[in-house]
């Protein structure tokens, strides 16, 4: 078997690890009005989730690693952007999962509370809950996909995968 074909064969599994962990890695709960009682009762799903959203981050990394050398072949200049769009994309996820670990803990906090009901935990706990819903559908979604948009375009220029696919892949991104 040819490196190619090994490439393309690890990138295609690891594609689809990563958006099975993407599926796995969901948290309703956390629109939940009573979120903070409701997570604290759901802890281990909650810290799996998290795990799943570390290994989603891991596997697109991965695929960045993966990909960097083929996309450098054609230009250095995309590959890096390509690369460091995905590096930060990553980066704003793992915040999304510090953000998620916090809330768990102040969950916690909340129910054990001897006065549950004071604003304190609710101001906190929307503070977290926002910070994390603007890290994981605003900060990671944009430079993941402009690395996309660049990937597809290489793919396109470098003609590695059927013409249709690139192009498929570039309008569904913008």
């Amino acid at each position: 078997m040819n490196s190619n074909r090994k490439t393309a064969i690890t990138f295609g599994i690891l594609l689809i690890t990563g958006i099975f962990f993407g599926i796995l890695s969901s948290v309703p709960a956390l629109e939940y009005p009573n979120y903070l009682i409701k997570l604290s009762s759901i802890k281990l799903q909650v810290l799996m989730a998290a795990f799943f959203q570390f290994a989603m981050a891991t596997v697109y990394v991965c695929i960045a690693v993966l990909l960097y050398p083929i996309i450098k072949k054609y230009n250095e200049g995309i590959a890096l952007g390509y690369f460091g769009f995905r590096i930060i994309g990553a980066m704003f996820l793992f915040v999304g999962i510090v953000s998620l670990l916090l809330l768990v803990f102040m969950s916690q906090s909340f129910v054990s509370a001897s006065q549950p009901d004071s604003p304190h935990f609710q101001t906190i706990g929307q503070l977290l809950r926002a910070g994390r819903d603007w890290m994981n559908h605003v900060a990671m979604i944009l430079p993941w996909s402009i690395g996309g948009l660049i990937l597809y375009y290489c793919f396109f220029r470098m003609k590695l995968i059927p013409i249709w696919l690139s192009v498929w892949g570039l309008l569904v991104l913008l």
